[in-house]
């Protein structure tokens, strides 16, 4: 049997979830090959590469916002409508981060794109500007 590409297993993997495919089947799939082929170690990259494919695709976004405290069910809501535009997908799966040496502020990650609106951020620029 050829050994598929990473990538290869993620197109296969997004195109039979995007055709209805049950999501235990896929995952037993993709497990079966990469245990056979003994990539076991490729398994967080696969699902890097599945996220952004479903996200370039316009489908869904995994996106992680990381703030000093939790957002509120408006802020959340506005968030993902926002993203949703922003990202260009027809779904986001938010996940939420507290960090308190953010100071304030936020920072959004998905597959392709990262944006810092972090306090810690802008401070650390004025310092490096200070510094010059």
């Amino acid at each position: 049997m050829t050994t598929l590409s990473r990538r290869q297993l993620a197109i296969y993997a997004v195109d039979e979830l995007l055709s209805g495919a049950v999501i235990s089947h896929v995952a037993r799939t993709l497990a079966a090959e990469l245990i056979e082929s003994k990539r076991t170690d490729q398994i967080d990259m696969l699902i890097s590469d599945i996220a952004y494919l479903l996200e370039t695709r316009g489908e869904a976004a995994d996106v992680t916002v990381t703030s000093v405290s939790i957002l509120n069910d408006d802020s959340r809501n506005e968030l993902v409508t926002t993203l949703k535009g922003l990202l260009n997908v027809k779904d986001i799966n938010l996940h939420e981060i507290q960090d308190s040496s953010l100071i304030g502020g936020l920072t959004i990650e998905s597959a392709t794109k990262r944006w810092d609106a972090s306090l810690k951020r802008t401070l650390n620029d004025l310092r490096k500007e200070l510094v010059k």
